[in-house]
């Protein structure tokens, strides 16, 4: 994993204002993924949001805060909650992920899939997959 001085710097401000150490920060041009270790999600976010809205405002960009579980199918959950899916499977190294609603599948894949393109990298970070698909 190779981080520059941006993504230190912000990992920093987070774990600062949090007072919890991440596991990992991805910077984005538009957004900022932070990565709890698992049962941490709780006092990062802060009562009411609080830790995530001050780092936004300090940062001007969006943030995402996902807690890390050692399990795929969790971390998955844990990744595109608050839309809870019917169910997720890995078959020959492809996530299926299927979800009633085609306004979540929308979500979930995004304009010109980069919702789907920035779950798959960060999953492909921890997980060996080929491939994730909605259905």
């Amino acid at each position: 994993m190779k981080y520059n001085l941006d993504s230190i710097n912000l990992r920093v401000l987070f774990e600062n204002t949090s007072g919890i150490q991440l596991k990992d920060c991805i910077v984005k041009e538009d957004k900022v993924i932070y990565i709890t270790k698992g049962g941490d999600i709780g006092k990062a976010v802060g009562k009411n949001g609080i830790n995530v809205k001050k780092v936004a405002n300090l940062v001007k960009k969006n943030l995402k805060v996902v807690e890390f579980s050692e399990d795929l199918t969790q971390f998955i959950k844990n990744y595109i909650y608050p839309i809870v899916p019917e169910s997720v499977s890995l078959e020959d190294k492809i996530v299926k992920i299927k979800i009633n609603g085609m306004k979540e599948k929308g979500i979930i894949i995004g304009r010109e899939s980069k919702n789907l393109k920035e779950l798959k990298d960060v999953i492909s970070k921890y997980f060996k997959i080929v491939d994730i698909k909605v259905v």
